[in-house]
């Protein structure tokens, strides 16, 4: 399973799963490739960040084709964006620790983690600052 994030609006889940038959483009919309984290590593990293026992997404769209596979689009849970987007500088590197330590990443160094993790907060923040959602796409 292969998965993009995505700054794009909920209503737009559609159009970002489109991509798979080339509707859309990757570039249609400002992307972050996390080919190489699973479900379990997101989930484990929004258990570090939340307050609760939600769930790191939700699902918006889901389709699938013999000849495509399958892909759904799930929103990322806002406050997930909104905690990464607060991850500051100095609590980067701990929180890396953390995340590296969790069994979903037991097979990622923690530098490969930290530089993982920079390019989510990084990516969030514009999200926040676009006023948008993050939807990630999974095709499978």
């Amino acid at each position: 399973m292969s998965c993009d994030w995505f700054i794009a609006d909920p209503a737009e889940a559609a159009d970002v799963a489109s991509i798979v038959c080339e509707l859309h483009a990757f570039d249609d919309w400002p992307h972050l490739d996390l080919a190489e984290l699973d479900d379990e590593a997101v989930e484990a990293l929004w258990a570090l960040l939340r307050a609760d026992d939600s769930s790191a997404s939700e699902l918006l769209f889901e389709d699938s084709d013999p000849e495509d596979g399958s892909v759904s689009v799930w929103r990322v849970h806002p406050e997930l964006v909104r905690s990464l987007a607060g991850v500051t500088p100095t609590a980067l590197r701990p929180l890396a620790r953390q995340w590296a330590a969790c069994e979903a990443l037991e097979e990622w160094n923690t530098p490969g983690v930290e530089a993982v993790l920079k390019t989510m907060t990084a990516f969030a923040r514009r999200a926040v600052f676009d006023g948008k959602a993050v939807l990630a796409m999974a095709v499978v």
